[in-house]
């Protein structure tokens, strides 16, 4: 029953092991321990190990203080097992930690491309209407951004940049 993989495995044998350890509050205290480290370490579902760990305690009940002493136990074999970050995990983790600063450095130059457009439409046209200012700010292609910084650049008006806005878009 302790290799089984099936939760009735598991209820079967926390049954069996309360009625051997029946009147012995040492024993049982083992026995819960063990019963609860299989459960924990089956990987089954956190909705099915609360309900297991729920009649794994009525069925192996033990005065307070060996409670207690069982809950401390388990709280920190919880603990160290959470400590404990496999290798793929911190492979993912850091390809994650990656993935995010090239993200940020990405959003980082879109929104220093947007800023010099609009500073340069400022310079050589006086200012920049809220709908132009509103469609560079949305735009996230940085060729497209960059064509754009060319264009506020040699345009002739506001009219003929405002003119390849629309047609890049």
């Amino acid at each position: 029953l302790e290799q089984h993989h099936n939760p009735f495995a598991l209820v079967v044998l926390a049954h069996l092991r309360a009625q051997e350890t029946r009147q012995m509050s040492a024993p049982r205290k083992m026995v819960k321990l063990q019963l609860l480290r299989l459960l924990l370490g089956r990987g089954y579902p956190r909705k099915q190990i609360k309900q297991l760990l729920r009649f794994v305690d009525w069925v192996l009940t033990l005065p307070d203080e060996e409670e207690q002493e069982v809950r401390q136990v388990l709280e920190r074999e919880v603990k160290q097992m959470k400590k404990y970050v496999t290798s793929w995990e911190r492979m993912a983790k850091a390809e994650g930690k990656l993935e995010g600063k090239l993200e940020g450095k990405l959003e980082g130059k879109l929104e220093a491309l947007r800023t010099t457009i609009c500073e340069i439409i400022e310079l050589r046209f006086g200012s920049v209407p809220p709908y132009l200012r509103e469609l560079v700010n949305h735009l996230t292609d940085t060729e497209h951004l960059l064509n754009l910084q060319r264009q506020a650049v040699t345009c002739a008006s506001l009219d003929d940049f405002t003119g390849q806005l629309s047609i890049a878009e």
